[in-house]
């Protein structure tokens, strides 16, 4: 699965009205990240957090629109709160297929049947996402708030310009009692994150149902603890957040990325179910190998081009894959 179709990048957002929206910026900014051979880390960093990072800019800014790929309803009648759950929902159950290789969803619901995460545990999760100035509803057409402007100019920018070029982001009033539909953003604009001054409580949804919250326990930022100890250095946001998907002691973020380059050069990953390393999905033909991989990823740095060349220059990658009838007769799956 490619990044773009991972992150579920479209130029429309989906639902009955499908209308137009303008994600080409943050496309941009993806393949230039990846022909710049940005380290994974602060590639990760930025998308998950770049509105909060000390030293942001106008790309990190771009960089969060990875969490804006999601559906948008912009259905008259829809109910905005129903559709805010919809979209923090999505952005938990993607970062558990991108980083975790784990299928999240299972636990919005209910205590995961297989895997060790419980219903509590997704919506921590929920919390980190959970304060985003968005409204429910999207507009008529064109991006949906909050988003940035995007100067003609950005395609030339320098880093060092880039600082300078910080656009506040155009964001709504959030309204308990209904959001009216917002001003929607023209093409030269461009969806981003950007916090709440107080965020939204969460509770956990009965059945994941959006009108069914359980008041008697607020819940906070936090990860599932059998996915390794929270560093207390780390602030409870979605920038701790991301710095703790990249911490080399991270028990699956290199494993799962390591595995997804293995599946891009042979066609199937060391592990098979490359979106799912828990107890449902294959365990990993060459745990070894896989184990050597992503310590080998963290030990270069997070670099991603050095890996692909890793591999692509491996005696394994430059076997011959011609095969015979009788041989797959004998051996299939080889």
């Amino acid at each position: 699965m490619g990044w773009m179709e991972a992150s579920r990048y479209a130029d429309t957002d989906g639902y009955q009205n499908d209308r137009l929206r303008y994600m080409w910026v943050w496309r941009d900014w993806l393949i230039k990240a990846l022909n710049d051979n940005v380290p994974f880390d602060r590639f990760v960093t930025e998308q998950m957090a770049g509105d909060l990072l000390p030293n942001r800019n106008f790309f990190t800014q771009v960089a969060t629109g990875f969490n804006r790929n999601h559906r948008i309803n912009s259905e008259g009648g829809s109910i905005p709160a129903e559709w805010i759950v919809e979209y923090v929902a999505d952005r938990v159950e993607t970062m558990g297929t991108m980083f975790l290789g784990l299928t999240l969803t299972c636990s919005r619901c209910h205590d995961h049947k297989y895997d060790p995460i419980a219903q509590k545990d997704f919506y921590r999760m929920f919390a980190f996402f959970n304060n985003i100035a968005e409204a429910g509803l999207g507009p008529n057409n064109g991006n949906s708030p909050p988003f940035i402007n995007v100067p003609k100019s950005w395609p030339n920018l320098s880093e060092a310009e880039a600082k300078f070029v910080v656009p506040a982001p155009v964001k709504i009033k959030v309204i308990q009692t209904s959001v009216p539909r917002p001003q929607s953003g023209k093409p030269d604009t461009v969806m981003v994150l950007h916090e709440l001054k107080e965020p939204r409580p969460t509770f956990r949804l009965e059945r994941g149902v959006y009108n069914q919250p359980d008041k008697s326990e607020r819940l906070h930022p936090a990860t599932p603890p059998v996915l390794g100890a929270w560093n207390k250095k780390w602030p409870r946001n979605r920038l701790g957040l991301a710095q703790w998907l990249m911490d080399p002691k991270h028990p699956l973020t290199a494993r799962v990325t390591v595995n997804r380059m293995w599946q891009h050069h042979f066609g199937l990953g060391l592990v098979k179910t490359s979106e799912n390393f828990g107890v449902q999905g294959e365990l990993p033909t060459h745990p070894e190998l896989l184990d050597w991989l992503a310590t080998e990823f963290i030990r270069k740095k997070w670099d991603l081009k050095a890996m692909h060349k890793l591999i692509v220059t491996s005696a394994t990658y430059r076997q011959s894959s011609v095969t015979t009838t009788e041989l797959l007769k004998r051996d299939p799956e080889n």
